[in-house]
């Protein structure tokens, strides 16, 4: 399967989840429980998901042992928490919740920008330039919303 593929079913099942979100929000359900119980059964599929592939696989990745690992690991998991926290209050005093998604969605162009200087992925100017065009439509958003 493709990368754009796998893309697209990530924007489609991330839309549906975000309309979800703002309906329980807009129930006066709070931000703080909603995020908990995602993560309680995020992480309870994760754990069936994982046994089943060491049974299936019938090893273990040992790369995971290593301290250098963990630490990132525990550092995604602080900046993802934090991140769904802070977008998942944007959406429940915004007035449409398209527009704290569109402005943190623009997290792509800096992780695009980012992954140039620091991995030397791929970036010519045609695509530079449609980043800047997003990221002034972007704020065009923000300005007049």
């Amino acid at each position: 399967m493709s990368w754009l593929i796998l893309a697209l079913i990530a924007l489609i099942s991330g839309l549906f989840a975000q309309l979800l979100l703002k309906y329980l929000l807009i129930n006066n359900i709070k931000n703080l429980d909603i995020l908990l119980l995602i993560g309680l059964i995020c992480g309870i599929c994760s754990i069936f998901y994982y046994i089943f592939k060491m049974i299936y696989k019938k090893k273990f990745d040992k790369k995971l042992i290593n301290i250098k690992y963990l630490i990132c690991i525990i550092l995604i998991s602080i900046a993802l928490t934090c991140c769904a926290f802070s977008l998942t209050k944007a959406i429940e005093i915004s007035p449409n919740p398209g527009y704290p998604v569109g402005v943190s969605s623009t997290g792509f162009i800096f992780l695009s920008i980012a992954c140039y200087f620091i991995y030397g992925s791929e970036l010519n100017y045609i695509t530079f330039i449609g980043l800047l065009l997003i990221l002034i439509g972007i704020s065009i958003i923000v300005k007049y919303c």
